[in-house]
């Protein structure tokens, strides 16, 4: 961490005061912005990929997260009336690639989030 506006104090304990009460407040207002800029990907180990699925068909889906990590949740987090029939495909899920199936009778378009 940098200190650009540290400087020595002649023991008077006022004018430390006075200096650390400016810089807290400066260092919480960046972070307050800072915060209310994140969003939900940015707290969390995610990706995101809009899909078609084929009426029936299990497709496989590269694993976008960090080496080694095999997603735990999914979420679809937009869809058209046919998405309420995909679910995991019956192929294991590794480090590489998931897979979701289609259980419907028609084609389906989607977009889901995986996470950690």
């Amino acid at each position: 961490m940098k200190f650009p506006n540290f400087r020595e104090f002649s023991g008077n304990s006022e004018e430390l005061t006075k200096w650390i009460k400016e810089e807290l407040t400066i260092w919480l207002k960046e972070l307050t912005n800072g915060f209310k800029k994140l969003n939900f990907a940015d707290n969390f180990d995610t990706f995101e990929v809009q899909l078609t699925i084929a009426a029936s068909t299990e497709l496989p889906i590269r694993n976008q997260l960090r080496s080694g990590l095999i997603p735990t949740k999914w979420f679809i987090i937009r869809g058209d009336q046919y998405s309420i029939n995909v679910a995991d495909g019956p192929t294991s899920w590794t480090s590489s690639y998931v897979y979701l199936k289609n259980y419907g009778g028609s084609d389906t378009t989607l977009t889901v989030l995986f996470m950690r």
